[in-house]
């Protein structure tokens, strides 16, 4: 995250330093709009684009809407731009960050790496390829750290490390999609051949647990309001 960023949501936060629940709901919407901008999701979306307009052409050929031969030229084009676009995005999650962890093993903004967004924009194949390369600790050069099972982390641990939110305050929900794998991504789509492949072929643990905030009932996430009074309107740490 740029010092920018960083010096940006802190003057931001000034302004609501005496209600944490404040604070954490910007803090998420900050985390939201890091994870829109970022280059990685971005490529994600555009390889999306092109994987819709394949379909679509597809589609019309066989609705014999559109002459065969123009639509496979088209078709042909497109498929061509989606490698492309998959062979940055593959060297780009190979890369090191300042010569340390990969950037397919670095959580981003709401605590996801790579390979969840791909499954969750629908690129399977590409989820596939991430996985055997950048996820299967068989592969020489990757980390049983970094397997399949790889969860999101906390969206909220990067603020506490940066001192920007407090450590057990009132609304600390211990971050809102942490615990949460490919399998079970695999399994809120619906997806029966990808929860096969993660289970049968990448040994996806079936005995991983979701605990974000997301997952919880309401009343499991709030604190008591009138316990926590005092608590809730505390300074920046």
């Amino acid at each position: 995250m740029s010092h920018e960023v960083q010096e940006k949501v802190r003057q931001d936060l000034f302004m609501v330093q005496k209600n944490q629940r404040k604070r954490v709901q910007y803090l998420r919407e900050t985390n939201k709009t890091l994870q829109f901008n970022s280059a990685h999701w971005k490529k994600l979306i555009e390889i999306r684009s092109v994987n819709e307009r394949i379909k679509q052409q597809e589609t019309a050929k066989k609705e014999d809407i559109m002459n065969c031969k123009t639509v496979d030229m088209w078709v042909k084009e497109l498929q061509e731009q989606k490698q492309n676009l998959e062979t940055e995005f593959m060297e780009r999650c190979r890369e090191r960050y300042e010569g340390s962890e990969r950037f397919a093993h670095l959580p981003g903004p709401v605590g996801d790496l790579p390979v969840h967004n791909c499954l969750l924009l629908g690129l399977k194949d590409l989820t596939k390829k991430l996985v055997d390369e950048l996820h299967s600790p068989s592969v020489q050069h990757v980390d049983p750290l970094h397997d399949v099972n790889t969860p999101f982390k906390s969206d909220l641990e990067a603020w506490k490390k940066m001192k920007i939110l407090c450590t057990g305050h009132p609304y600390d929900d211990r971050g809102l999609y942490t615990g949460e794998t490919l399998l079970h991504l695999a399994v809120g789509k619906g997806d029966t051949e990808m929860v096969r492949w993660l289970i049968e072929e990448k040994g996806a643990s079936i005995a991983a647990q979701a605990v974000g905030a997301f997952f919880k009932p309401k009343q499991l996430i709030l604190p008591n309001r009138k316990q926590n009074d005092k608590q809730n309107e505390v300074s920046t740490c």
